[in-house]
Formats: structure tokens, sequence, C-alpha cells
């Protein structure tokens, strides 16, 4: 992404809507970073490369907000 880091696209969006779930998909494999990910409130941070079958399976557990 040009201009915004991940970190600060997942500000926007906490900011617009608390509950909407978030799966950060990244090439960095930093521990900071996924602390910050985390604590900012995303679902699940997955570092790549990651297996399709284990992406399938945390899509699966994402939880339903839109009756929320």
């Amino acid at each position: 992404m040009s201009g915004i880091d991940g970190l600060q696209l997942l500000k926007q969006i906490r900011a617009l809507h608390w509950m909407i779930p978030v799966i950060v998909v990244t090439s960095r494999d930093d521990k900071r970073t996924a602390a910050e990910a985390l604590a900012i409130g995303v679902f699940a941070y997955v570092p790549k490369p990651c297996e399709y079958l284990s992406f399938e399976h945390i899509v699966a557990l994402t939880p339903d907000r839109r009756a929320a």
C-alpha cells in the first residue's frame, strides 16, 4: 500500500466501526507489529506465506458481525 501502512489503515477501520472483524495478512513476520495489531483488535494476524487450508480455517472462524 502506498501512503499508509496496515496499522494506520486498521486504526481508521476501528474508528469507523469497532466490530468489523479484520484479518491482517502480511509479509512482515514482526512480533512488535503483530502485538500492536492484536492490541488494536484484529481477529487474526497471518504472516505470509500461509498455507491455504490454514487461512481458510481462520476465515471460517471469523465471527459474523452483520447481525450485531
